[in-house]
């Protein structure tokens, strides 16, 4: 009888720690991406450097939870990564583009 309680508070505590990993990754696949696109791409546009690490970074991460991940908590790594890159990407674009007729203004000129 005892032994039975126990197997039900370890199947209740596995079903916990289960929805607790899903919500992990679910945070850390947006926290990830908006990583990316808002600090990456949009804050250093000018040094591809950091766009290039910060892609590779992302790629081989998503990489790893696909390759080591429950089908589950690599289901939520997925909706919080893919959410955010849509939320983050989309969101007020016009303000972050760049502006590239006033780099030509500003460039010094030759002196004749």
């Amino acid at each position: 009888m005892e032994l039975e309680i126990f197997e039900e508070i370890v199947r209740v505590l596995a079903l916990v720690g289960f929805g607790v990993r899903a919500l992990g990754l679910f945070v850390l696949g947006a926290s990830l991406s908006w990583f990316l696109v808002s600090l990456a791409f949009r804050k250093s546009a000018d040094s591809w450097k950091i766009q290039v690490a910060a892609m590779f970074s992302f790629v081989a991460l998503s990489y790893a939870a696909v390759r080591f991940q429950t089908e589950g908590a690599l289901g939520a790594y997925a909706l919080g990564a893919g959410g955010a890159l849509l939320l983050w990407g989309f969101r007020r674009f016009e303000e972050y583009e760049y502006d590239y007729e006033d780099e030509e203004e500003e460039a010094p000129k030759k002196k004749k």
